[in-house]
């Protein structure tokens, strides 16, 4: 239960970011669990597996759209955010 919950934060902190950084006209990463298969560039025809592959690939305007889903994973977010 703590490991779902701490994903959710995640998800919840990535989010943010996301609504912060969608005014400056970046590109969006997609980020889909189930696409387990690849490839994977982050497009909307090929999805990143995991939160922290759209997260290291991010440059500043960009936004990461997560599908619904459950994401097992820890997240790194040292980025610099926009305000």
């Amino acid at each position: 239960m703590r490991l779902k919950i701490g994903v959710l934060v995640g998800v919840f902190i990535v989010l943010c970011m996301v609504l912060q950084v969608d005014a400056l006209d970046g590109k969006t990463l997609y980020v889909d669990g189930y696409n387990a298969d690849g490839p994977w560039d982050g497009t909307i025809e090929h999805p990143y597996q995991f939160i922290q592959q759209a997260i290291d690939n991010a440059s500043d305007g960009d936004t990461i759209y997560v599908f619904n889903g459950v994401y097992d994973e820890r997240i790194k977010v040292d980025k610099t955010p926009v305000y």
